[in-house]
């Protein structure tokens, strides 16, 4: 079985493929009119190229590498699949999901076959092993096997996190953009949404290390807040 960052990349490349030109720059290539030219094959370059494709726009995307994917590869040993880059899994079960990845998907029209599995994982700790489950209740139950308090802190930590997101995710990723034009559609769109921002916008401009610092103590936790 591929590990999954590899067929989640394999899929990407797919579309890409389907939707514009995937040129390596190993050879020479063959000069055309196009609208857009994007640099590097990884998740971003994949996503940029085939949404512009999308859209009507004729694409090429260039990548130096013997393979595209860029830090979302895998590899196997000894029988074992491992992902070797980030991890975008959380959400893409759901068409409606606000995983990023997910609205992309939708957007293109296109759906990934996925299995859903709980606990997602397992972090390895000197102390024991702590399962890491999408259930929130759950997952303090097994962080409170470790640290009682340190459960506690978690979740006061996990409610400020909790009343950013009841704003922002009534706002999809993919409707953002990196220029003043975003501003007016937000207000036009999704502006009740901004409304709902405006008590947490002192947490919105600060880091999530000093959200923790104001609410954990406990270093067992801070360190598995570290980790994930």
């Amino acid at each position: 079985m591929r590990s999954s960052l590899l067929y989640f990349t394999l899929f990407f490349i797919k579309i890409a493929v389907q939707s514009c030109r995937l040129t390596p720059t190993t050879g020479a290539i063959r000069m055309q009119n196009f609208d857009g030219i994007v640099i590097g094959s990884g998740i971003g370059g994949l996503v940029a190229g085939a949404l512009l494709a999308h859209s009507g726009k004729q694409v090429m995307i260039l990548e130096s590498h013997t393979w595209a994917g860029g830090a979302a590869q895998g590899f196997s040993r000894q029988g074992f699949d491992f992902d070797s880059g980030p991890s975008f899994y959380c959400g893409l079960s759901d068409p409606q999901g606000l995983n990023p990845l997910q609205q992309v998907l939708t957007r293109l029209g296109e759906s990934l076959a996925t299995v859903v599995y709980d606990p997602l994982g397992h972090y390895h700790f000197p102390e024991g092993c702590l399962a890491v489950y999408g259930n929130s209740e759950r997952y303090r139950k097994a962080i409170a096997q470790f640290t009682p308090q340190g459960a506690i802190e978690f979740a006061q930590f996990e409610q400020r996190l909790l009343k950013i997101y009841q704003g922002l995710k009534e706002i999809p990723a993919i409707e953002l953009r990196a220029d003043w034009k975003v501003i007016p559609k937000l207000i036009t769109n999704y502006g009740f949404s901004l409304l709902k921002l405006l008590p947490v916008l002192g947490d919105i401009s600060a880091s999530v290390g000093q959200i923790v610092d104001q609410t954990v103590r406990d270093p067992w936790v801070r360190r598995l807040i570290d980790r994930e």
